[in-house]
């Protein structure tokens, strides 16, 4: 009962938000599985259109919140790339030019580990707990 309270008494925009995030992360997934990387970079070094500076702080921490909403409720389902991807094309939607860093870095055990995080000027939109352990070797656009 607790959830579906809190669910009517969500705004609408936020329920759109949240609707967005949960479609473009499901997306998103499939589209790693299924669309060779190559069109996906494509994709993401295309220009963007031109943004109005003063909302897109804003907007991110908005497309942030509704991004690590519906990652939190479905645990180990979207790691980092599919939250990356996801939170690009809602601020992409919203003419808000953002920044994909896909990074790598070494395990205790020698693996070679990859991450991804999205940035909007200096804010980090997703993936920043880890960021900063990562040598960036690719950004798009």
């Amino acid at each position: 009962m607790k959830t579906l309270a809190r669910i009517l008494s969500t705004p609408p925009s936020d329920l759109l938000l949240l609707a967005e995030a949960f479609l473009l992360l499901h997306a998103s997934r499939i589209a790693l599985k299924r669309i060779p990387l190559s069109r996906l970079v494509d994709w993401l070094r295309r220009p963007g259109p031109g943004y109005d500076a003063l909302e897109s702080g804003k907007t991110a921490i908005r497309v942030r919140w509704a991004i690590l909403a519906v990652a939190r409720r479905r645990p180990g389902s979207f790691v980092c790339f599919p939250q990356s991807l996801a939170a690009y094309a809602m601020l992409r939607r919203r003419s808000i030019p953002s920044v994909l860093n896909y990074g790598v870095n070494r395990s205790p055990s020698n693996e070679l580990r990859a991450h991804t995080w999205l940035k909007v000027g200096e804010l980090i939109v997703v993936g920043g707990e880890e960021a900063a352990e990562f040598t960036v070797v690719s950004t798009f656009p």
